[in-house]
């Protein structure tokens, strides 16, 4: 199922939201990813095959976590595959949170 949300995690994300530090979809994540802004990307465990693929081929570091209905309501969004999170202290925090290594 992946890794599990802390609710400091969950909040972070709606936090990030607010702050439009997020990224919400795949299209819009490889977007950011082309213009070098993200530091993360959350992906869903029950995203397809093609979604999985492409989001794990982009150079930035990618955490599964929960399902698409667990990550759009952390982000306060419909169900959702990926989320990008741009660089900086909300991508430190939430790598922090989820146990990986610094982004």
């Amino acid at each position: 199922m992946g890794t599990p949300l802390s609710d400091d995690a969950r909040r972070l994300l709606g936090l990030a939201r607010r702050a439009r530090a997020l990224s919400l979809g795949l299209r819009a994540t490889l977007r950011e990813v082309r213009n070098g802004k993200l530091g993360l990307v959350l992906l869903a465990s029950d995203a397809s095959a093609r979604t999985s693929g492409l989001a794990r081929g982009i150079g930035v570091p990618v955490v599964v976590v929960g399902d698409l209905r667990t990550l759009g309501e952390a982000a306060g969004t419909t169900p959702v595959a990926v989320i990008g999170v741009r660089r900086g202290s909300f991508t430190a925090r939430l790598a922090e949170l989820l146990g990986i290594g610094p982004t």
